[in-house]
């Protein structure tokens, strides 16, 4: 497992840094590997979403689905076809045109944060730098 991140903790507050800025005011609670990023700014929220729970299901999913010799679906089309996503033949960008739906997603993409969590994976945003990890911590040390 390679490092990309670590998970610190400082005055009784946890946070995710680059490995370069850990010092000795800093615990070392694991070493995180980056399983995927997304830009925020290159997609629409909608399909932040879709990826997030696609990319989630896969991860916790496809391991439990290999051990009894199933093939791994298409997570992304089976979220377009749940959520109704539909994409735009101008901007190539996928979206939801119905309210409802676009709100169950953003609830469903919410869940899989506590999911993901549950699973042993750190699911992370920073809205300042426009971006969002899937991570794999190392808690084997």
């Amino acid at each position: 497992m390679g490092t990309d991140a670590v998970l610190v903790e400082v005055g009784g507050y946890r946070m995710i840094v680059d490995p370069s800025e850990v010092d000795d005011d800093c615990t070392i609670v694991t070493e995180l590997e980056t399983l995927r990023s997304w830009d925020h700014g290159e997609r629409t929220s909608e399909e932040l979403c879709a990826d997030v729970i696609a990319e989630v299901s896969a991860w916790i999913m496809d391991p439990v689905l290999f051990a009894f010799g199933l093939r791994s679906p298409d997570w992304f089309g089976r979220v377009v076809g749940e959520y109704g996503l539909q994409r735009s033949d101008w901007s190539g960008l996928w979206s939801v045109t119905d309210a409802d739906l676009g709100q169950a997603l953003y609830e469903h993409a919410d869940e899989m944060r506590h999911l993901a969590h549950e699973a042993g994976f750190l699911l992370e945003s920073d809205d300042d730098c426009g971006t969002t990890w899937l991570y794999a911590p190392n808690w084997t040390d």
